[in-house]
């Protein structure tokens, strides 16, 4: 799943399998310099441990570069033999046409209830007993601890950017590569 909802803070991708009913995942972040220094200095979050830690890519500037976004997502494309791409159209028009180009099945990921109930119950029936697996991603878990969930009238669940704490990108692309896999699989 590809979130790249924020130019100036941080973009997501995270990658699903299933083995031997294990879901695994990994991914990327892209954080711009100036949000690095901005949350090291004043938010007291981590960016630049993370950076050095290798789990942030920073990109120059103070907004993300989409052009390093693309490359790195065509070489995890080649590596790994995605077979699609969800994604939030929400400033990835022309990320998502360059993908296309190069040969990706991008799938828009409807931003609502609609979508995000199945992917979050099917990320919940391999979290609740174990079955999991992130590698210990301190991006992802810091993530999924902001993570506020919002119910519309008929109870079914979506992420709530709003009321959620901080940062949630890396969920989000997360249930949206669930919700993908769910979907095809």
């Amino acid at each position: 799943g590809l979130d790249l909802a924020s130019t100036r803070d941080m973009a997501a991708w995270r990658l699903v399998w299933l083995v031997d009913e294990t879901l695994y995942t990994w991914g990327r972040y892209w954080v711009p310099r100036d949000a690095v220094h901005h949350r090291t200095e004043r938010a007291g979050v981590s960016y630049a441990g993370w950076v050095a830690a290798g789990h942030i890519k920073m990109t120059d500037g103070d907004v993300i570069d989409y052009r390093e976004i693309r490359n790195d997502i065509l070489a995890d494309y080649e590596r790994f033999h995605i077979q699609e791409i969800a994604f939030d159209p929400w400033n990835a028009t022309q990320t998502v046409q360059e993908l296309q180009d190069a040969g990706a099945r991008m799938v828009e990921f409807v931003q609502g209830p609609k979508s995000y109930h199945p992917a979050m119950q099917a990320l919940e029936s391999f979290y609740i007993p174990g079955n999991l697996a992130h590698g210990g991603d301190p991006v992802l878990m810091w993530n999924a601890a902001n993570l506020v969930a919002r119910r519309d009238v008929n109870l079914n669940m979506a992420p709530d950017k709003k009321r959620s704490a901080d940062k949630i990108d890396g969920m989000v692309a997360l249930l949206m590569a669930v919700g993908a896999f769910s979907r095809s699989g």
